[in-house]
Parts: structure tokens; C-alpha cells; sequence
């Protein structure tokens, strides 16, 4: 209390400068880290201002709040101050992350660099780091390598600084680092060392420029200093790149053998003359060696090492020694043997003699076979030779894979006996183990016929085989590969495509396992291809076929004559496959029956590499260059229906046997055709369209009613099929479904049905059967349009529906705001009563809205609820009928049901609403009046300490005492417990004002025993009674 004694305009004066101190204090809650600043060294900056300002500021450290008062001038100066030192110096968070472009621009930081980048910042004991630490004005750093992004905390000018600190940083590790990429982990290992001695050596050569080199994946980074110092150990580390790559070559054991024979001289001699270091395969058990047939045709692995040219050079040799020791073999029966043999092996020793061939018998129990070694040109010479010993002119044998080969024989033989009770005529025999299908017959007619039947089951038999991932596999999944690599997905479909219409592959398991489901003649390429995906130790290999070697010699050299030279690549092939590091090889291809074969040889393009998607990489490079070099010979058939791509390429065998014509996949929906000539691709073109207009006419399309798809279908599909199979195998699909109905009421959305088949009849009979099969489901139908807001009536009584009756909700196409409810079942009755009650629930029933005021608060909505929906249970459980439905975004209540029961729940609803209205408002007003009340008292309080604060009056009373601030006690919202009622303090404030009760209870109590029951504070100069209580200068009172 503050007493004056003067002239009453004094006193008046000075409770108007009393009053407006009062209006004028202002109080600011401080961010922690701004209260040393402001306070400044040794009190600087506070004092200065209060100086420049008139204001007294006073902060409170207990809860970082700053106190100003003074006149209305000065408090405005002040409080622009502190509110600019908080906007400058507060502390901000923010992340700078890989995917933030305005930063980092490249998307390759987010796929593989900031991890580099991040060791870049460390290197050299984190120089870099620093100097961005300095450009960023000192500001809290955090890289954090595992999460891709960079941690900053600092106030606004620090922050503003660091966006421009980290671009500068970036530039130069972008000037400071090369980068490459290494996709096969045995020459990682190698740049790495033993123990990381290489990375330690290349490290320590280029000490003085700081270089480092960081492997990450598949990714070598070197950064250092100075560009010499990281071109050295760029070179040192491409020198291991170039010297040891990689590949492989699949040849027959045959050729390990002659490889090995004579102390190894053809391997040493290969190995010498291109430079490449040849690692073979273990040579089979000794008791292997001979005599069994499962052993010989074995597929061996050689690997190859060293440059890209010693690879390319050694390959050519072995494919020179592979075309001198091609392996046939040539099934015999038993009273051949004799025959082939001859006595004491006279005739087949003057078989080798006139053919140059390698002879010899192999048998495997009651199995035997002629194995011949040598030139495609002595193979064909002993074959021949064998016609005419044996008289077996009418006989074929076909070359399959072992599983088409199972195929043909069936299950327990069944199928081969049908082929051959077919076939009197001819003798068919299978060799699983070879793959081998052998047809003879006593004449060609017979023969032909009897290779036709067994083709055609080949391509009829519809088989299922699976490919499952490899355990511990890290290709994650077949799904995820396709959408890694889209060229693989296309060279998936082509092969789906070339193994005929019916071919499929699904995913199942989360896509670790491939479901294919197709012909047996085409099922086994599909397989090995998604097999090739998923082995770890997989080398991929790809081709292109071109319709004549002469159009690959695009990538190749030619000499001084103008020949060309087939291993040696220009300089195209070689900047692909230095971009790509994959090999690419060009071959011509033999054996094709063609007439031109020796004066024009079709050709291919083999593209070999580690990385699938570098090889499909360099795949699409070199048909780049083709497409250029060729571009007349080149056309596209494109915006095909994606079903009619495996009917053209069915033509493929066809149009091949007539013109040189190549077919390729470039997408989902384009078929590009290369042939030899300009006239020869736009005729094979107008064939395929011609196909493309018949295929059009063999297929139709029906639309089939959402509610009537399950019916179609059937369980597991028996409808469906058994219409196919009703229809001639006419065949039917049913489109998928595009997902788009939703809602809480999902219409069932409509569907086409295409069917197809070769044959006009066929089609025709097909349309008349599922027309009927629609006529028929739709006679046992009912249909009744439900307005949308009133579908719980119908689900309500679907849930009463007799047994064999089905509700299904289909779009109404005559008006949005209804759907149509068909009602499908086969006893009229049952169906019909059900629609009565549909329609008597939708003609008796009302929908009313009971819309709450915008100033109904969560609480009135959560007390209208009830705990856990106890008070919507108990209203729902006296009037069953009604369905409550309240949607709080809405601020709603939906009453649906009976008008009477509806009318009644909605007089409780509004009743109950307004109750809780009306509770809210006194809740409201209650905590207004608290709130006014509470501030009054804390004036009244602030006043008091103004008073003491000063210079003592003289005149003032003694025992003025300190009035400590009230407690004004809390109350929380309706229904709240009783600790929403205490004020939430955090864990420093709770701590400080402990240990400053405690401090001070100590104090008064030395006080108190020094001084008796009174103690005079000399700061304030005020008398204080401490009999039961203390006051301190700073407010706070302590019961003692």
C-alpha cells in the first residue's frame, strides 16, 4: 500500500500516472534460449534497454516471463525490442532433405549420393562439415547418413545462411568427387582388397590430397583435394574395373574336355593369344566319366576374366572350337545298335572315316543313343548316312524341353498311348532326359500327320507350373523387379505373347511366387526367363535378331577393303558398352534352313552383362542404332488391343518361312517389325493388319449387369467354364474390375463379357448361350429403385432375407440420386416377399436431420455419445427400428425409420441437445466469471509489490505486510476428472519453484531464529509479521 500526503490535485496527478503505470504493464513469455540474451553480459543489454526506453523490465526466470511497465511510449518501445530479438535470435528447427529439389536438384542424391556427400562432409576430420558449420554462423548441425537428410537448428539468420552454405558445399563436392559405378560385387572386392589394403594403398598414394574412396552398394566415390590426386585414383580404380570383368559361356562338357586334354594346351593356348583368364568347371566324378547318358549333356559354366577385348576375343575362339565339336545325339532302339555298331565296330568306324565325326554308342539300361561329335556339315553328312543304313527316312525327331517332352508322355503314359492308337501307322517314342520326342512311320503323309497331332496337344494342353523365389533371395519379389525394371516387364510379355493367347503368369505371395499358366509348347522359355530373374549367380543375356548379318555390321569396324571385321567393335558398340559395362557380341546364325544361308546369313546381337537393367540398357541403345541406321526397313504397329498381340504372333512361323522378318515389343500396345527390305516390311505390315480386321470379327463384347457377374463366374468359375465348353470352347473373359464404385455402399458396377473364337458358328453359339444364361438369372429377378439416403432400410432387411435369396445394388442409369436394388433368388415367393418389405420399409420410413448450432463444442457431441456409444446403445435398444447416425465433421444427427418411432427419438434427441446447450452456456459463463475474477485479484496483487518495491515513504506505517496472491481455484469442463482442475506446469518449472521454496524456507528460518518473530527486509524497507508465514521481495509466499 502506497500512502501519500499531499494537495488533493496533487494526489489526483498522481493516481493518473499511478493508473496508466498500470494500464501500460505488459507481460511476454520468453523462448528459454532469449532470456540470456536479453539479460546480456553482466546485465548490459537489459539495463541499456531500460535506459534508451524509460521502461522497467523485469524477467522472471521461474517462468521465463519478461515484465514491462512504464508509460504507454516506453512499453511500446521496449516490447517492439523483445519481440525483434525473439523473431531474430529464437531457435527454429528444419531438415533439409534429399527430396527436397530446391537444394539438392539431382535425384541421384536420393537414390545413392547423399551417402557419399555425407562422407564427403566427414572427410578429412570433417573439414568440410566445418566450413559449413562457419558459413552457417555457427548453427547446431546434424548429418544424418541413414535418414537422407541434414539436421539444422538455429535462429533466422543462421538458417537463412545455411541454405546458401549447403548449396556452396555441394558445389564443391560436386567439383571434388567422380563417381562410378560397379554392378558385379567380385571386382568390388577386388577394388576393396584384402582387409581394404587396395582402398588403404589408393588412400595413402594420394595422402596429400586428402583422397578418400567410399563404396556404397554398387557405387565407388572417390573426393579429395585436388583434381590430380583423384584422377590417380580414378585410374587406379578403373585399371581393376577394365583388367577383371566378367562373363560367362555356357558350352556342352564336351568342350572341358578337349579344353583339358593334352595338359591343358587348348586352354593354355586361349589364354595366352587374347590375354583372358579362363576358370572352368570341375570335371565330373569319375564314375561319371563314361557310359551315362544324364552326364554328357550336361550344360558347363566357364567364366571368363579380363578386359572387355580379351573377353571378346577368347569367346570367339571357344564358339570356333564349339562349331568344330557341336554335340548331337540320335536315339536307337535295341536292334539298331547292332546295326549302327556293326561287326567288331566296322561300321561305325567307317562312318567316322567319311563324315570326320566322332561316334559313339551310350546306354542307360534298356536306352541307347548314337553321340555325335563334330561340324554342323559332318553332323548332317552322318545323318544321312544313317537314313540310308537304318532305311529310316520317314522320321523326325523333335528337339523339345524336357517338360513339353513329360507333356507329350502324360500322366502314367496316357497321352503317348492315345497318340499312338491315333497313329497306327507310326511308332512315336519320348526321351525325357534329352528332351527328345522320335516319330516314325511307313510313309511322309503318316509321318507329317503324326508330328502335326503331336505339336498341336503341345500348344492345346493347357499346363500350371510355378517359380518361386530362391530363400534368401534379395530381389524382394517378381512385382517388385517388374516395376523396377520396365524393360523386363515388356521382354516378359513379348515371351507371354509368343507362347500364344492362353499364356499367363500371376503373382502370388506378395509376388515371391510366379504362377504361369499357358501351353506346354511355350511354358518352359517363360520359366527359364523368370528363373534367369532370380538366381543370385545369374548372368543375363539378351538378344536382338536381325534379318541379315549385313544391318549388324552397324556395329562393327571395317578394314581398309571395306570387309568386315566380326570381332572388332566401332565406335558405338564400344561407347555403349563402356557406358553400360555390358559385352556386346555379334554372331550369325546357322542352321536355318534357308536356301541363301551361306551368301546372306541372318544374324544376332548378343548383349551379355551382370545388371539386368544395364543390359536391357544397352539393349535399347543398340536398337536406337538400328532404328537409325535402318529406319525404311523398320515399322510400328501401334495402339493394338493388348489381346490381340499374341494372335499376331502367331503369324510369326508363317511370315518367317516366306520373308526375313524380325518381331519386337517396344510396349504393352506396339508390335515393330524389321524385315530386309522396304517393300517386304510394309507387306508383312498389311498382313498383320489384315489379321488385326479378322480378329476384330471373331471377337464380341456383351455387357453383363454388375449383379449377375457372380452368377456368371460361379464358384471357382464352373459357370463360366461350362459355357466355354457348351459353346464349342468357344472362350470367354470377363473384363476386370476397375474399382471405381465406393462408398459405404458399394454399387456393383458393369461388366463386359468378350468371347471369342476362330469360327463364325462358334461365336454365334457362344452369343445364343450367354444370351440365354442373362434371360434365364433375370427372370428370377426383382428390381426396386432405393433413393440413396435410404439404403440402411435395405441392408436392414437383407439381413432378414430367406436362405437363397440375394440383394445386390447396381448403378440406376436414369437417375444419379437412386440405385436399383435387384432382388435375386429362385422362389417367387421368397422374392417377392422381400421386396414387399423393402418397399413397405421405404414407403412407412422417414429420414430426419436434427442439425446442431455452430457453437455446440466436442464435449456436447461426446455427452450426447455417452461412453464407449453407452447413451446411442440404450436409445437404439428402445426403439430398435432407428438407425441414429451422427457425423461430427457435419455437426449432423440422421434419424432413419419409422415416422412414429423417428418422430419420438428425435423430441429425446433435441431435448437432450438442448440440456447439454444449456449446460455448456453455464460451464461457459461460470469460467468467465472465474476468469475475470482471477485477473482482478492478480492486479490487485501486481499492485501491491509496486508500492514496497520503491523507496520507503517516511510517513508510511510500519507492519505494512506483503498480501500474497490468491488462489484461484479451477474448474474444468463437465465431466472432467479432478486433475484437469491443476495447472500443468512442465518438469523445469516444477523444479525451480521447489528449489526456490526451499531456499527461501531456509532463509526465513535462520531469520527467525536470529531475529525472533519479526524480520525487516532492508531491501524494501517494509515491515513484515512472520509469525506463521514469510513473503519474500520477489511475491512468493511460504507457510512456515
Amino acid at each position: 500500500m502506497l500512502s501519500t500526503i499531499a494537495a488533493p490535485a496533487r494526489v489526483k496527478q498522481l493516481e493518473k500516472a499511478l493508473k496508466e503505470l498500470e494500464e501500460g504493464k505488459v507481460e511476454i513469455q520468453l523462448p528459454a534460449e532469449i532470456v540470456p540474451k536479453l539479460i546480456g553480459k553482466k546485465g548490459e543489454t537489459i539495463n541499456q534497454l531500460m535506459e534508451d526506453t524509460g521502461c522497467l523490465v523485469d524477467i522472471d526466470k521461474v517462468t521465463n516471463a519478461v515484465r514491462l511497465c512504464g508509460t504507454k511510449e516506453s512499453v511500446g518501445m521496449a516490447k517492439k525490442f523483445i519481440y525483434e530479438l525473439i523473431e531474430d535470435q529464437s531457435q527454429r528447427e528444419r531438415e533439409f532433405s534429399v527430396h527436397d529439389t530446391v537444394v539438392f536438384p539431382s535425384p541421384d542424391y536420393a537414390a545413392f549420393k547423399f551417402g557419399f556427400f555425407a562422407e564427403f562432409l566427414m572427410s578429412n576430420k570433417a573439414q568440410q562439415l566445418k566450413l559449413l558449420r562457419t558459413d552457417a554462423s555457427d548453427a547446431k548441425i546434424k548429418v544424418l547418413k541413414e535418414e537422407q537428410k541434414i539436421h539444422v537448428i538455429g535462429n533466422k539468420a543462421q538458417l537463412k545462411a545455411m541454405e546458401e552454405a549447403l548449396r556452396e558445399r555441394l558445389r564443391e563436392f560436386e567439383a571434388h568427387h567422380w563417381l562410378h559405378e560397379v554392378s558385379d560385387n567380385y571386382v568390388l572386392s577386388l577394388i576393396i582388397g584384402k582387409k581394404g589394403a587396395k582402398i588403404k594403398q589408393i588412400e595413402e598414394e594420394g595422402k596429400e590430397a586428402h583422397v578418400k574412396v567410399d563404396i556404397q552398394g554398387t557405387h565407388v566415390c572417390v573426393f579429395g583435394d585436388t583434381p590430380a590426386g583423384i584422377e590417380h585414383a580414378r585410374a587406379t580404380i578403373l585399371e581393376v574395373v577394365e583388367q577383371n570383368q566378367r562373363s560367362v559361356y555356357h558350352t556342352s562338357q564336351h568342350l572341358i574336355a578337349i579344353l583339358l586334354n593334352n595338359k591343358r594346351a587348348k586352354l593354355s593356348e586361349i589364354e595366352t593369344s587374347s590375354g583372358c583368364k579362363l576358370n572352368l568347371p570341375p570335371p565330373p566324378a569319375s564314375g561319371e566319366a563314361k557310359g551315362k547318358t544324364d552326364t554328357s549333356d550336361k550344360q558347363a559354366k566357364i567364366t571368363l576374366t579380363g578386359t572387355l577385348e580379351a573377353i571378346s576375343d577368347a569367346k570367339t575362339q571357344l564358339e570356333q572350337l564349339d562349331e568344330a565339336h557341336h554335340v548331337r545325339y540320335w536315339p536307337l532302339d535295341d536292334d539298331e545298335v547292332a546295326t549302327v555298331i556293326g561287326s567288331k565296330g566296322a561300321t561305325i568306324s567307317d562312318l567316322e572315316s567319311k563324315s570326320g565325326a566322332k561316334l559313339r554308342v551310350l546306354r542307360d539300361g534298356s536306352n541307347a543313343e548314337l553321340e555325335m561329335l563334330g561340324t554342323q556339315e559332318q553332323l548332317t553328312a552322318v545323318q544321312k548316312a544313317l537314313d540310308e543304313l537304318l532305311q529310316t527316312k520317314n522320321r523326325e525327331l523333335l528337339q523339345l524341353d524336357p517338360f513339353a517332352t513329360g507333356c507329350v508322355i502324360g500322366k502314367k503314359g496316357d497321352r503317348i498311348k492315345t497318340i499312338r492308337e491315333a497313329h497306327p501307322d507310326a511308332s512315336v517314342d519320348a526321351f525325357p532326359n534329352r528332351g527328345q520326342v522320335r516319330i516314325k512311320a511307313a510313309n511322309p503323309e503318316s509321318l507329317r500327320a503324326c508330328v502335326e497331332h503331336v505339336l498341336k496337344l503341345l500348344r492345346e494342353t493347357q499346363v500350371v507350373e510355378s517359380v518361386k523365389l530362391p530363400t534368401g533371395s534379395t530381389a524382394g519379389s517378381f512385382t517388385a523387379i517388374l516395376e523396377k525394371y520396365p524393360a523386363i516387364a515388356m521382354r516378359l510379355q513379348e515371351l507371354e505373347a509368343e507362347g500364344g493367347e492362353n499364356m499367363k503368369v500371376t503373382y502370388q505371395e506378395d509376388g515371391r511366387v510366379a504362377k504361369l499358366r499357358g501351353p506346354a509348347l511355350g511354358i518352359g522359355a517363360l520359366k527359364k526367363f523368370l528363373e534367369m530373374l532370380v538366381d543370385p549367380e545369374s548372368h543375363f543375356v539378351e538378344t536382338i535378331k536381325v534379318p541379315t548379318y549385313a544391318f549388324a555390321s552397324v556395329l562393327l569396324t571395317k578394314g581398309s577393303d571395306g570387309a568386315i571385321d566380326a570381332n572388332k567393335l566401332n565406335e558405338n558398340a564400344l561407347r555403349i558398352c563402356k557406358h553400360t559395362g555390358c559385352e556386346i557380341r555379334v554372331k550369325k546364325l546357322t542352321g536355318t534352313g534357308r536356301k541363301d544361308e551361306q551368301e546372306n546369313p541372318e544374324g544376332v546381337i548378343r548383349i551379355e552383362g551382370t545388371n539386368p537393367a544395364k543390359v536391357y540398357e544397352a539393349k535399347d541403345q543398340v536398337e536406337k542404332v538400328l532404328q537409325f541406321y535402318h529406319s525404311e526397313c523398320i515399322q510400328a504397329l501401334d495402339k493394338l488391343p493388348q489381346s490381340v498381340v499374341p494372335r499376331l504372333y502367331e503369324l510369326l512361323p508363317t511370315l518367317t518361312a516366306k520373308h526375313r522378318v524380325v518381331f519386337s515389343l517396344p510396349n504393352a500396345t506396339t508390335i515393330k517389325v524389321f524385315t530386309d527390305a522396304k517393300a517386304t516390311t510394309r507387306d508383312v505390315v498389311a498382313q498383320l493388319k489384315k489379321e488385326l480386321e479378322v480378329w476384330k470379327k471373331q471377337h464380341v463384347e456383351m455387357p453383363i449387369p454388375g449383379w449377375l457377374v457372380p452368377v456368371l463366374v460361379g464358384k471357382n468359375g464352373e459357370n463360366i467354364k461350362k459355357l466355354g465348353v457348351e459353346s464349342q470352347n468357344a472362350r470367354l473373359e470377363l473384363s476386370q474390375s476397375t474399382g471405381a464404385s465406393g462408398g459405404k455402399f458399394a454399387a456393383q458396377e458393369e461388366r463386359v463379357l468378350t468371347i471369342s473364337a476362330r469360327e463364325d458358328a462358334v461365336i454365334q453359339l457362344a452369343v445364343q448361350n450367354v444370351k440365354a444364361f442373362i434371360q434365364l438369372h433375370e427372370n428370377r429377378t426383382s428390381t426396386v429403385d432405393v433413393a440413396k439416403n435410404k439404403m440402411d432400410l435395405v441392408i436392414s432387411a437383407k439381413k432378414d432375407a430367406p436362405s437363397g435369396v440375394q440383394v445386390h445394388i447396381v448403378h440406376n442409369a436414369k437417375n444419379a440420386e437412386t440405385v436399383q436394388v435387384v432382388v435375386y433368388g429362385g422362389e417367387h415367393e421368397d422374392r417377392e416377399a422381400l421386396v414387399e418389405k423393402i418397399e413397405h420399409l421405404i414407403s412407412t420410413s422417414v429420414i430426419e436431420t436434427i442439425t446442431l448450432p455452430p457453437n455446440a463444442s466436442n464435449s456436447v457431441v461426446g455427452a450426447l455419445i455417452g461412453k464407449s456409444g453407452a447413451n446411442i446403445r440404450a436409445l437404439q435398444k428402445e426403439f430398435p427400428r432407428v438407425m441414429i447416425d451422427i457425423k461430427r465433421e457435419a455437426n449432423t444427427i440422421s434419424l432413419k425409420g419409422p415416422t412414429d418411432d423417428v418422430l419420438q427419438v428425435k423430441s429425446v434427441m433435441e431435448d437432450k441437445v438442448q440440456e447439454l446447450l444449456r449446460q455448456q452456456e453455464e460451464y461457459e459463463q461460470r469460467t468467465r466469471q472465474i476468469e475475470e475474477e482471477k485477473r482482478a485479484q492478480q492486479q490487485q496483487y501486481r499492485a501491491k509489490p509496486a508500492s514496497v518495491d520503491g523507496e520507503s515513504d517516511e510517513n508510511a506505517e510500519p507492519n505494512q505486510t506483503k498480501v500474497s496472491p490468491p488462489v484461484v481455484a479451477r474448474t474444468g469442463p463437465v465431466g472432467g476428472s479432478a486433475s484437469m482442475n491443476q495447472p500443468k506446469l512442465n518438469k523445469n518449472q516444477r523444479r525451480r519453484i521447489r528449489k526456490r521454496a526451499e531456499n527461501e524456507k531456509k532463509s526465513d528460518v535462520l531469520s527467525m531464529i536470529m531475529g525472533g518473530e519479526s524480520t525487516t527486509t532492508t531491501e524494501t524497507e517494509t515491515s513484515v509479521e512472520s509469525s506463521s508465514h514469510y513473503h519474500s521481495s520477489s511475491g512468493y509466499s511460504l507457510r512456515l
